[in-house]
């Protein structure tokens, strides 16, 4: 098959923790969620990492979990795990799926969240960071799924990664 190390990339409220945990049990591969081994790993939650350290330290602690990561597996990751290019680097040798809703959803499902970017921005600045962003998600993705129905979501990366 491939290298069995699948990352799940995307804005916040795509959907990557959920399409993550049903690739894997597709695939019959282990589920990792980046941003749960990080609270693990430093016993806070990443809203009170966020808070207590920012986001520049944030990042690299996220880093520190991704280079880690286990050998194989499904792995969801946070939304801006691709701001920083060393990940992006690392992100590129593997394969990536792109969890690319429209916009418009992905605000509604995050609107209301406790997320410490959402908490702290508006609409308009979250989509200005939305918009930063994409072009990073483009350039280390291998597939991009804008379909917003998980099992349509699922039948099309496994075709895609011809499983």
């Amino acid at each position: 098959m491939m290298s069995k190390k699948i990352f799940i990339i995307g804005f916040m409220g795509s959907g990557k923790s959920h399409v993550g945990r049903l690739l894997a049990d597709a695939l019959e591969l282990e589920h990792f969620d980046l941003d749960y081994l990080l609270e693990k790993e430093w016993m806070r939650s990443i809203k009170d990492i966020f808070h207590t350290y920012g986001e520049k330290k944030f990042r690299i602690f996220e880093r520190d979990i991704l280079l880690s990561s286990p050998p194989s597996g499904v792995f969801s990751t946070g939304g801006g795990v691709i701001s920083s290019p060393g990940n992006r680097k690392y992100l590129k040798d593997h394969e990536v799926i792109w969890l690319n809703p429209p916009w418009e959803v992905l605000y509604d499902r995050i609107k209301n969240s406790n997320r410490p970017l959402v908490k702290k921005n508006n609409k308009e600045q979250l989509f200005q960071i939305y918009q930063e962003r994409l072009e990073l998600y483009r350039q280390v993705a291998n597939f991009s799924i804008d379909d917003i129905e998980e099992d349509e979501i699922i039948r099309k990366i496994l075709k895609l990664i011809d499983k």
